[in-house]
C-alpha cells in the first residue's frame, strides 16, 4: 500500500503541475485569439478602403499639377492688378488734367478732344479687362490646397494604419511563437499541440486532465484510509 501511496501522491503532483503550465497556455491562447480576431478585422477594413487609396494617390499629382499652374496664375493675376491700379491712375490722372493744348497729358502726343476721350475710353476698357480677377484666382488655389492637404491627411492615415497592421502582425507572430514553446515545455506539449491556438478545444482538454486529477485525489484518499486502518 506504501508503494501505491507514494505513486498515487507522485501523478497527484505531476497532474498539477501539468494543470498548472496548461491553465497558462488556455490564457495566453485566449489573448492570441483576441489579438487575432482584431488583427484580421482591422486589416479587412484596410483591405477595403486600398482601392480607393490607390486611388486617391493618383489623384494627388492631378491636384499638385494644378495647384502649381492655379499659383502661377494668382502670380500673374497680381501682376495685372498692379498694372490695372497704375492704369487707373493714369486715367484718372487724364481725366482730371485733360488736353493740354490739343496734347494728351500723358504722353504728350497731338490729339483731338474725340482721339483722347476714344483714348481714356479704351484705356477704361482695359482696366476693366486688368482687374478684379486676383480674389477669384486666389479661391482656386485655396481649394486646391485644401484638396491637397485632405489628400494628403488620408493617406497618413492609410499608412499610419498600415503600420500597425505590421507591428500587430510582428507581435502576433512573436506571441505565436512563445507560446508554441510554452506548450513543449508543458508536459502534456505534444498532445495539446493540434489544439494549442483554439481556446475552446484546449479547455475541453485541461477539463479532462482535471476529471483525471480528481480521480487521482480519490484513489488517493482510499489507499491512505485503508493504510490507516
Amino acid at each position: 500500500i506504501k508503494k501505491a501511496i507514494k505513486i498515487a501522491k507522485q501523478s497527484d503532483k505531476d497532474k498539477r503541475i501539468l494543470l498548472r503550465g496548461m491553465g497558462e497556455l488556455l490564457d495566453e491562447a485566449r489573448i492570441i485569439q483576441e489579438l487575432r480576431n482584431s488583427f484580421d478585422t482591422q486589416k479587412e477594413q484596410l483591405s477595403k478602403i486600398q482601392p480607393d487609396i490607390e486611388t486617391l494617390k493618383a489623384n494627388q499629382k492631378a491636384i499638385n499639377d494644378k495647384l502649381i499652374e492655379a499659383h502661377k496664375n494668382l502670380k500673374a493675376e497680381r501682376q495685372a492688378d498692379d498694372m490695372a491700379a497704375a492704369l487707373s491712375s493714369l486715367i484718372q490722372h487724364g481725366e482730371h488734367v485733360g488736353l493740354e493744348n490739343g496734347h494728351c497729358p500723358l504722353c504728350r502726343a497731338e490729339r483731338s478732344i474725340d482721339e483722347f476721350s476714344a483714348g481714356l475710353d479704351a484705356a477704361r476698357t482695359r482696366l476693366h479687362q486688368l482687374g478684379g480677377k486676383v480674389e477669384t484666382a486666389k479661391g482656386i488655389v485655396s481649394e486646391l490646397t485644401k484638396q491637397l492637404s485632405d489628400s494628403a491627411e488620408k493617406l497618413s492615415k492609410y499608412e499610419s494604419g498600415v503600420e500597425k497592421i505590421v507591428a500587430m502582425e510582428n507581435k502576433l507572430c512573436g506571441r505565436e511563437a512563445n507560446h508554441v514553446q510554452m506548450a513543449l515545455h508543458n508536459k502534456a506539449g505534444k498532445t495539446i499541440l493540434p489544439v494549442l491556438n483554439d481556446p475552446m478545444k484546449l479547455e475541453q482538454a485541461l477539463l479532462r486532465e482535471r476529471s483525471e486529477l480528481i480521480e487521482i485525489e480519490r484513489n488517493l484518499l482510499t489507499l491512505e484510509t485503508s493504510q490507516a486502518s
